[in-house]
């Protein structure tokens, strides 16, 4: 698997305010999920974590700019791994479920 190579295409500001802007248009749907219970996961600073931690483009393709259209496989990859991180955390049926599995698999065959 190749990947492009991780490059900052905007200043450190420009960066922020893009941030900011995609923070906002996040609140603007948290706001009304927030009010009727539907569980939200915003995915924007934790994929921007994820691709400075690993030095990674999780956006763009050979064809298009880093970091710029649709997840690639590598932001596809990332994406689930935050969303697995996030059900593990907030879901009781999926712990329970994960606890019972590693505690058979502790056992052993021999169970």
């Amino acid at each position: 698997m190749t990947n492009a190579p991780y490059t900052r295409s905007t200043s450190g500001s420009e960066r922020r305010i893009a941030e900011e802007a995609r923070q906002h248009g996040a609140e603007l749907w948290r706001a009304p999920i927030g009010t009727e219970g539907i569980p939200y996961l915003g995915m924007s600073r934790a994929m921007l974590d994820y691709a400075e931690r690993n030095h990674v483009s999780v956006r763009g393709f050979f064809n298009t700019p880093p970091n710029r259209g649709h997840w690639n496989e590598v932001g596809n990859a990332a994406a689930a791994g935050i969303v697995i991180g996030e059900l593990f955390e907030r879901s009781a049926v999926i712990r329970r479920a994960r606890a019972k599995s590693l505690q058979a698999h502790r056992a052993g065959p021999d169970r």
